[in-house]
Order: C-alpha cells, then structure tokens, then sequence
C-alpha cells in the first residue's frame, strides 16, 4: 500500500508540473497572439486617420482602456493634441516638454507603466518614435472597470506602439520615411 501511495503522490505531482507547463504555454500563445493582432493592424492602414483608429482600438480592445490621448510633436518641440478618446474637456490642447505633469514624461521620452494607477490617474506614457526622434506621446487613463491593472502582456503592446504606431498615425513619420 505505500508503494501504492509513493506512487500517486509522484503522478499527482508530476499532473500538477503539467497543467502548470500548459498554462505558460496557454498565456504565452495569448501573448503572441495579441502582439500578431496589433502588428498587423498597424502594418494594414491605408491613412493617418485608419492608423488612429488602430490605435484606438488596440488600447480598447487588447489593452483595456477608453481613456487615452494622443500628441504630435510640432516645430518648435511643443506637442499639439491630435486625438483623445474618454477625454471630454480634460485633455490639455498642447503640452511643452518638462512643463506640468504629462510634460514631465515628454522630457523623460521613456515608456511609463503604472499597473495600479488609481482610476483617475495616468495609467501609461508611451513615446511614439522614429528611429530615435520622437514624434509624438499616447497617454493612456483609467482602465475599463473589469480590468484593474495593467500585466507584461500590456507592456509588451506598448513597446510595440512605440515602435511602430508614429508610422500609422502620424503624416510627419511618412514623410521621413518617403
């Protein structure tokens, strides 16, 4: 009977190792998978106003929120609000490096995430970039209510947005490009 029960507790184990292996794999398959999407809708836009609307839908829909606000860098260095979403009145029309909250994260130029802003605040700064210039800022508010913090997987969509949406949003990013 013990060798029985040495026995049982070894597959029990070994069936727990399993499921665990399973879902790594499950979670990493998600997270290709939302990455795929994402490039790809990015890659497909025909016009500036095409790649907005990709944009707005990756924050929605892969992302989670319905809040974000969307900057292009004018002559001059200040940054002009070129579309908003949730925003109503709240988005600021332009924003200089270093002055004010979101000036702040201009100046930086880094990726922000904070998975557990509170509603009200600033959830992610994500630099729209050209190589190394930086084109333009997506601010991203409050998360949708089912989805209370940002995970890697977000992380990872916003990385990939620094890198590859200024293409799709922006007609400056086009005309260096041409």
């Amino acid at each position: 009977m013990t060798d029985l029960g040495t026995r049982l507790a070894a597959l029990s184990a070994e069936v727990a190792q399993l499921r665990e292996r399973v879902r790594r794999l499950e979670q990493q398959n998600t997270r290709l998978s939302l990455l795929y999407i994402a490039s790809q809708r990015l890659a497909a836009v025909d016009s500036i106003e095409d790649g907005r609307v990709s944009v707005r839908e990756i924050v929605a829909n892969l992302i989670g929120s319905e809040e974000l606000a969307l900057y292009e860098c004018r002559p001059g260095g200040v940054f002009e609000l070129v579309d908003s979403v949730g925003m109503d009145q709240r988005a600021q029309k332009t924003l200089v490096p270093g002055e004010g909250h979101l000036g702040a994260f201009l100046s930086r130029g880094a990726e922000f995430v904070d998975e557990h802003a509170p509603a009200a605040d600033l959830n992610a700064f994500v630099p729209l970039r050209s190589g190394d210039r930086l084109l333009g800022a997506l601010f991203i508010f409050r998360m949708l209510p089912h989805k209370t913090t940002m995970d890697p997987v977000d992380g990872e969509l916003l990385h990939l947005l620094s890198q590859h949406a200024a293409f799709a949003v922006f007609p400056s990013a086009r005309r260096v490009t041409s």
